[in-house]
């Protein structure tokens, strides 16, 4: 409330507000000259999966592999090791993927009220032709998510209160994923024009105690907080790789982790080198020559503080591209 606002930021908000207005400007762009062309055609997919660090790939648990559909995206797809935003939470990660811009280290960046969205994805996104989605199984009031979606540009926003009226699964917190991906397919597939979808995952959130005992895989029927992460993690994974077989052919889809687990079991622990977190991110076009793994000449010429906005503004000029506002055309619609 407003009392409580007052008593954290005092007189500090307007200038914490400023910092923000600043930190909009700085969105890393160093791929340009360095990363060949990811074929984009028409729809545009990007996931924020929950509690998923670099470790999480080849990683291997109880004699089997934690994400097998990663780790197969990771070898025939583009792969990049990106630095995490994680000052405060997992919002941090996806404020910066979609405001474009940096996001506070002080104060929740969706909590700052008068912060204007000039270079917001999903307005981006709908400027150049696409109908533009957001999936997220806890309710919009959790960070302020949904009052800061509504001024980005999204044309639909799904939060649990939006699925009131449904019949799905459910966890203590919130909508299942699987719910999301079962929805997200089903728009795409029947999709008349390009979309884009943003999704950000919940079922793999700490405690990791959000699914059923009999989608504990890796740990049958374990009620350890560890083993039920890799449980978690296991049933995400094949959760994703269902939902991205099922895309049309040609979607681009995005995959990053929001911030490593935290999860320290046997040689398994958190990718981090002092206070920097890395997570993986994937780029894979469905049904289509995907973009090369990186080479080794490619790897050593990439920044070591790669962000998720290299990634994403990467994206921007393609699509721009493809629009007739760049050169050397990359987009085309199939529509």
């Amino acid at each position: 409330n407003a009392w409580t606002a007052e008593f954290f930021y005092g007189p500090n908000m307007k200038q914490i507000a400023q910092n923000l207005r600043e930190l909009q400007s700085l969105s890393p762009d160093r791929l340009v000259g360095l990363e060949q062309p990811w074929p984009v055609s028409n729809h545009v997919v990007v996931v924020q999966m929950e509690s998923i660090g670099w470790e999480v790939l080849n990683a291997q648990i109880a004699g089997q592999a934690v994400a097998p559909y990663l780790n197969s995206l990771a070898d025939s797809s583009r792969c990049f090791r990106i630095q995490a935003y994680h000052s405060l939470g997992s919002e941090d990660m996806d404020y910066a993927v979609l405001s474009g811009g940096t996001p506070s280290v002080s104060v929740v960046s969706y909590d700052i009220p008068g912060v204007t969205y000039s270079n917001a994805l999903p307005d981006f996104m709908q400027k150049h032709g696409f109908h533009t989605v957001a999936l997220h199984g806890n309710d919009g009031g959790f960070f302020n998510r949904r009052n800061n979606f509504d001024r980005m540009g999204f044309d639909e926003i799904w939060f649990k209160e939006d699925f009131k009226d449904r019949a799905v699964k459910q966890s203590s917190w919130g909508v299942r994923d699987v719910e999301l991906f079962k929805l997200s397919s089903q728009e795409l597939q029947k999709a008349t024009r390009p979309q884009f979808h943003f999704i950000i995952t919940l079922d793999s959130h700490a405690p990791f105690d959000l699914i059923d005992n009999e989608e504990k895989k890796v740990f049958p029927d374990s009620s350890s907080w560890r083993e039920n992460y890799f449980n978690s993690a296991r049933l995400l994974d094949g959760q994703l790789r269902d939902y991205v077989e099922s895309l049309p052919r040609g979607t681009l889809v995005i995959l990053y982790g929001d911030h490593p687990a935290g999860v320290v079991y046997g040689d398994f622990h958190p990718a981090r080198t002092g206070v920097a977190e890395y997570v993986p991110c994937i780029v894979h076009v469905c049904g289509a020559s995907n973009p090369p793994p990186a080479n080794a000449s490619l790897s050593a010429s990439l920044p070591a503080d790669l962000r998720v906005h290299d990634i994403i503004n990467f994206m921007r000029h393609l699509i721009a591209e493809g629009s007739g506002e760049e050169t050397n055309t990359c987009f085309r619609s199939n529509f």
